[in-house]
């Protein structure tokens, strides 16, 4: 892989890993707090393509030297291709739930757990808020009577 292509697939990644980074592409990938060097890495892999670029058209003037580059590093392109075309889903229930019980909007839980000595006041309206350490967590179906009246 000579210099100029090089280049041109540096500045496809990072080009990519921009894109990901500034729209929510990213969460299939990563974490939501790798956000921040998600973006710094597309940066420094644009500032290389481009630095790629220059240095290449310096050496231009140079003397050229010919000298025949490993085939081997055209595999570089499946990780772009990987990124730009095969965008993976979005998390799963299963990731999900690795991570704890989700609440979901109108979900009904049935907890079993101990009350913590740590308790927090609600900004609101003030009120002091209970933590548990949960043992146990189910779904359950919503009640007849949703809320008591």
């Amino acid at each position: 892989m000579n210099r100029p292509a090089q280049g041109v697939l540096l500045l496809l990644v990072g080009a990519a890993v921009l894109r990901a980074g500034t729209t929510d592409l990213y969460l299939r990938y990563v974490r939501t707090g790798l956000r921040p060097l998600l973006l710094g890495a597309g940066v420094v892999l644009i500032v290389a393509a481009l630095t790629t670029f220059w240095y290449e058209r310096r050496a231009r003037h140079a003397a050229p030297h010919a000298h025949r580059e490993p085939r081997v590093a055209w595999l570089l392109l499946l990780p772009l291709f990987a990124l730009v075309l095969v965008a993976p889903p979005a998390l799963g229930s299963y990731a999900a739930t690795r991570t704890g019980p989700v609440l979901q909007p109108d979900g009904w839980f049935e907890v079993t757990g101990t009350y913590t000595p740590k308790v927090i006041a609600d900004e609101v309206n003030k009120g002091p808020i209970p933590f548990l350490d949960v043992s146990e967590a189910r779904q359950v179906p919503a009640p007849h009577e949703r809320y008591e009246t």
